[in-house]
């Protein structure tokens, strides 16, 4: 069972390392772009920039589990089960994420 914990949480911290770098650029284009004018960011660009650090977020809670894998070895079955739920759920709001951006601009 640690070790399908383990496979879950570096596909879920993968993913939203993957989401994070797809969201950076929102955050540039409303860091860096005038207030008035044809290159300020759009709506959906401010919808979803506080998802690039989400993203970090995410990914670093997987990095510290990995970096001190001892705290999983000594889990008892029931809370690794919950931590592979919780580790399920957290790759498919990843995958969430992605998908709604791509609908929500248009790319197929």
């Amino acid at each position: 069972m640690p070790a399908i914990v383990t496979i879950l949480q570096i596909v879920s911290g993968g993913l939203w390392f993957v989401v994070a770098m797809l969201f950076v650029p929102a955050v540039t284009r409303i860091w860096r772009s005038p207030r008035h004018g044809p290159a300020r960011p759009d709506p959906i660009d401010v919808i979803v920039s506080p998802l690039a650090f989400v993203g970090f977020l995410q990914a670093g809670f997987v990095i510290r589990w990995l970096i001190f894998p001892d705290a999983i070895a000594v889990m008892s079955s029931a809370e690794l089960v919950v931590w592979a739920g919780l580790y399920t759920l957290s790759t498919l709001g990843a995958l969430g994420a992605a998908v709604a951006w791509r609908i929500a601009r248009g790319l197929r």
